[in-house]
């Protein structure tokens, strides 16, 4: 199995069970099905999410890097995210710590 590179980011799109247009929701986007909106920080504020890795995760083919406490801050832009990661330590997930 291939890997690719992922840039730092957010994930602030949520899966939804239909579409309603409000304030704050979007842009919209369907994938396999399931319909996405990038949803307002007072929606993300609100969410818990899980992340199980079901295949080994080692230094060799891509882990999840994590930016502590960035999960206090509110939806950052690129430069802003550019600003933390030069200023904090990422944290790689393995499968062992995920456990």
């Amino acid at each position: 199995m291939g890997n690719w590179l992922v840039p730092w980011h957010q994930d602030t799109a949520l899966p939804l069970e239909e579409r309603r247009d409000a304030p704050g929701w979007g842009p919209w986007s369907v994938k396999s099905g399931i319909t996405y909106a990038h949803a307002p920080a007072r929606a993300l504020a609100r969410v818990v999410a899980l992340r199980l890795h079901l295949d080994d995760s080692r230094s060799d083919n891509g882990p999840l890097r994590v930016i502590p406490g960035t999960h206090r801050l509110r939806v950052l832009t690129d430069a802003d995210i550019d600003e933390v990661v030069q200023r904090t330590s990422p944290v790689r997930v393995s499968k062992a710590q995920s456990l």
